[in-house]
Parts: C-alpha cells; structure tokens; sequence
C-alpha cells in the first residue's frame, strides 16, 4: 500500500479522504433528521406519525444489510460508499423539493435510510483497509470521532438557522443537506476500489449467520450495539419534543445535541488509552451504565444546563460504548464474514431503529416526550446488565 505515514503506520491515500467523506454525510444525516422533525412540527402532524417517520428511516435496512454484507465480504467497499452517497442526495432532493404531506416523507427518509445503511456498512468495511490489522482499535477509535464531528456539525447548522426560533425553518436546512451531500458524492472519487487481489482474498466458504451469533459475547455485543445507535437516534428526535415541552428554544436544542457530539468526540479521543487501563468489556460496561443514568436524568424537571449535563453524560458513554460494540463485533467474527458481521450488527441496529421509534411514539402520546427518554435508559441498563453477565461467563483461557 502506497503513502504509508511514518508516524502513525496508517495509508494516507485511503484513511484522509475517507474520514472527510464519514465527517460530511454524518453532518448530513443529523440535519436531515433534525430538519424532518422540524417538518412535521410545522405541518402540525400527530406525534405517532413522527414514530413513523423516523422507523421508517431503518425499515428496508432490516432486509437489505446481511445481503450487503455478502458484497462487502467481496471487497465491494467502496462501490457500496458510492451507492449510499448517492441514495442520500437523492433523498435530500426529496425532501427539499417534496416534503409537503406525511407520504413523500416518509419515502424519503426510507431512500435515506438505505442510503445510510450502505455509508455506515461500507465506511466500517472500508475502515479496515486503512492501516495494518494491530492499529484496528485506533482506527475504529478514529472513524468514531469522525462521526462525533459530523454529527455535532449538523446541529449547529440547526442553530444557526433557527436564530432563537422556537421551530427552526425546514426548507434552509433541507438545502444545506442537498449541498453537503452532493459534495460527498464528489468525494468518493477519492475513495478507491479494492485491487482484484484483495477481493479474491476476501472470497471463500460463507460462514453462517447461526456460527456467527453462537460465538460467546456476540449477542449481547449486538444487543448493546443496537441501544447506544438507537437511543442517540431517538435523542435526535425527541429532545426537540422535549424543548417544546419545556419551553426550550430550536437553537439552544441544536446546541445540547452539539455538545452531545462533542462530547462523544472528546470520550472517543481517549478511547484507546481507556481500553488499554480498563479492558474491553469492563468499560463498555461502565459507559452503558452513565448513559443509562444520563437519559433518566433527563426526566427530571430541572433547568436547562441539567439537560445540558445529561446531554454530555450520554455523549461520553455513548460515544465509546458505540466504538466498542463495533470493535468487537469485528475481532468476534472470522476474517472471511467480517463485512457480514458488520451488517448483521447494523441490521440489529436498524429493528430496533424501526421498532423503537414506534414504541415511542406511542409512548411519547402517552407520556410525553419525558416518558420515552426515561424508558430508552431503562433499555440501556439491561444492556449493559447483559454485557456483564457475558463478561462474567466468559470462556476460561
């Protein structure tokens, strides 16, 4: 591999273009969401129907990822990236032009969905071509922090648009993300294919999902995988609820999911030097447990620096619990069904992307957008308790 740098040992041509590129769409997707929140707001539609929306955002991913994840065993990485990118503009097209009624919505958030799906599978994939295989942990580390800044730059964007409105305009932040998008879809012509040699490496007898989920420590794995994506989603959606319900201005909620971002980034800096102190499985355990107490705290009536400090919590735990349960799906499986164990972890993800939401939307109905926040770090905690029982019946060595 050319242009390899003599400090840190990663290929540069592949490892700088690509963490732009995650950076970029991340952006994208946060103020997509954000935005189609706003949306339905504006369009004064009932709350179940933003549950909707936002499970529909996972709906085809829950069929599509393991069939993705064959592909991605074939080295078809950066083909799948360019796929994603452009499923994502197409969807941002959508909404820009179409959002003006619950159906093209909700078609859009579906192509976006998809398109996301094949980012987030291809960028993890593409990921471990960027340095040798014993600078894996940093590299994942790294990528997340991208992420981190990608999706604090998206609400950002929310708060400069909303210039202290209580509901920010859609239709500006629909454009920022059609822009956005369309520069990342010039980008991933930076993003090269896999040589023909690697492919064939890649090729092989398929390992079976069932040998893949029997592996010790790989369902509780995906099942904490599946809350930390799932609740920062639902964080996404319903914290501007919850700024309605207590009189929380647009912009200083795109502040709070910010620092949330922020503070995942600066959790995900020190990822490596946590690992090595605390061990995987420990500190996973031990984040899953903050950002649990961090979502009940936002329960709590309170001013606006306590949602702020809730916020932060969640982002710290959050943002290194997402990087472990990523890193460990991948040293779980075999190097044959590694881009399959990725998408089986995404496909995880994306049912409880799709049936949270709609759980939540009924219980938001019910409860307020309090009442969901509380019952999404409820879930949190039996993850992590799941994680520590694996932990503790570990195979002995």
């Amino acid at each position: 591999m050319s242009s390899v740098s003599p400090q840190t040992g990663y290929y540069n041509r592949l490892y700088y273009p690509f963490l732009l590129h995650v950076v970029i769409l991340q952006a994208v997707i946060a103020l997509a969401r954000v935005a189609t929140t706003y949306r339905a707001i504006e369009l004064d539609l009932p709350v179940y129907w933003l549950g909707i929306i936002t499970g529909s955002f996972a709906l085809l991913p829950v069929f599509l990822a393991v069939p993705l994840g064959r592909w991605l065993d074939r080295g078809l990485d950066a083909q799948i990236i360019w796929l994603g990118t452009t499923a994502i503009l197409t969807g941002c097209l959508a909404l820009l032009g179409l959002a003006h009624s619950v159906l093209p919505i909700l078609l859009a958030t579906l192509l976006i969905g998809v398109g996301h799906l094949c980012i987030m599978a291809g960028h993890q994939t593409f990921a471990m071509r960027c340095g040798p295989a014993q600078l894996r942990d940093n590299i994942f580390g790294t990528y997340m922090v991208a992420i981190a800044v990608g999706q604090g730059m998206g609400p950002l964007f929310v708060w400069w648009v909303a210039n202290g409105q209580a509901v920010a305009p859609s239709q500006p932040l629909f454009l920022l993300s059609v822009l956005a998008s369309a520069l990342a879809l010039i980008l991933c012509l930076l993003l090269p294919i896999a040589k023909p040699t690697q492919i064939r490496a890649q090729e092989g007898q398929r390992v079976p999902l069932k040998s893949l989920l029997a592996l010790h420590g790989f369902v509780p794995t995906m099942l904490a995988s599946v809350m930390t994506v799932t609740s920062l989603d639902l964080l996404v959606v319903y914290l501007p609820l919850l700024g309605l319900d207590r009189n929380i201005d647009a912009g200083t909620i795109g502040i709070l999911l910010a620092l949330r971002s922020g503070a995942s980034m600066v959790s995900r800096l020190f990822f490596a030097i946590l690992l090595t102190l605390l061990g995987r499985m420990p500190l996973m355990i031990i984040c899953l447990m903050i950002s649990a107490v961090a979502f009940c705290l936002l329960v709590v009536p309170g001013p606006v620096w306590l949602v702020g400090l809730s916020t932060i919590l969640i982002g710290l735990g959050l943002g290194i619990a997402a990087t472990l349960s990523l890193s460990s799906v991948v040293e779980l499986a075999p190097k044959e069904a590694r881009g399959t164990a990725v998408t089986l972890r995404i496909t995880g993800n994306r049912v409880g992307q799709v049936t949270l939401p709609m759980l939540g939307g009924a219980l938001a109905a019910a409860l307020g957008a309090g009442g969901i926040l509380a019952t999404i770090g409820v879930a949190i905690g039996i993850s992590g308790f799941a994680v520590w029982s694996s932990y503790l019946h570990r195979p002995k060595r």
